[in-house]
C-alpha cells in the first residue's frame, strides 16, 4: 500500500525532482469557489473578479490583489491592494499546479495544489487542494477560474500597499464602509455586481 502512494505521488508531481515545465497560464484571472460562483446574480458572475484577482507572469510568479473597498466608496478611486504573493510549477502531465504563496499581512506561509479539470483558461473548472495528501485522496474544492481583463489595462491601479489584519477584508469587520465577500443574497450581489461594473469599465477605459 505504501508504495502504491509513492508511485502515485511520483506520478502526479513527478516527484519533485522532476523539472516543472513553463507556466502556461499568466494574465488575471480569479478563483472562486464553485458554490459560491454558482450563487452569484448573473450581474455579479460577470464582474466578481474585479473584487479580488491574481496576477500570474509566465514565470509562475503571482501577486493576489483585492481591492480598497474604502478608496473606491469614499473617493470613487480604484485601487488593489496585496494580499499574498508566491509562485506556481506546472506538471502538464497531471495538468496540476504546485502553488507556494505568502500572506501580505503576516507573513505566513501556504501550499497549495489545483488541478484543471476541464474548461479553457476564461472559465476553467478547477479543484483546489490544501495538501499532497488532500490531492491524493482527492479531499479537493471545487472552484472556478474566471479571466479578469488585462494586465496592461490594470496595472495602473495596482499599489505596493500590503493589506493589514483588521481590514474590512476580514472576518468580523465586513460593515467596515467595504465589501468583504459577496454574498448568497441576490440583491445584495447585485448591488455589489453593479459597483464592480462600473469599475471594469473605468479600467478598461483608461480612468476616463
Amino acid at each position: 500500500m505504501k508504495r502504491r502512494a509513492v508511485i502515485i505521488v511520483c506520478l502526479l508531481l513527478a516527484c519533485r525532482w522532476a523539472r516543472a515545465e513553463d507556466y502556461p497560464n499568466p494574465g488575471v484571472f480569479s478563483h472562486i469557489d464553485r458554490n459560491t460562483y454558482e450563487a452569484f446574480s448573473p450581474a455579479l458572475k460577470e464582474v466578481a473578479c474585479y473584487e479580488r484577482f491574481v496576477v500570474q507572469g509566465e514565470n509562475g510568479d503571482f501577486t493576489t490583489y483585492v481591492l480598497d473597498g474604502q478608496a473606491w466608496l469614499r473617493e470613487q478611486r480604484i485601487a488593489y491592494l496585496i494580499l499574498s504573493t508566491g509562485h506556481c510549477d506546472y506538471f502538464s502531465h497531471a495538468r496540476i499546479e504546485q502553488c507556494t504563496g505568502e500572506d501580505a499581512a503576516d507573513n505566513s506561509k501556504s501550499l497549495a495544489f489545483i488541478r484543471t479539470t476541464g474548461g479553457d483558461i476564461s472559465s476553467a473548472s478547477e479543484r483546489i487542494y490544501s495538501s499532497e495528501e488532500a490531492l491524493l485522496i482527492d479531499r479537493g474544492g471545487d472552484a472556478v477560474r474566471v479571466k479578469c481583463g488585462t494586465v496592461e489595462a490594470i496595472k495602473p491601479y495596482l499599489t505596493t500597499t500590503r493589506l493589514k489584519k483588521g481590514s474590512c477584508h476580514d472576518a468580523g469587520h465586513e460593515n467596515d464602509e467595504c465589501y468583504y465577500e459577496p454574498s448568497a443574497t441576490a440583491a445584495y450581489n447585485d448591488l455589489v455586481g453593479n459597483e464592480l461594473r462600473k469599475i471594469r469599465e473605468l479600467i478598461q477605459s483608461g480612468g476616463r
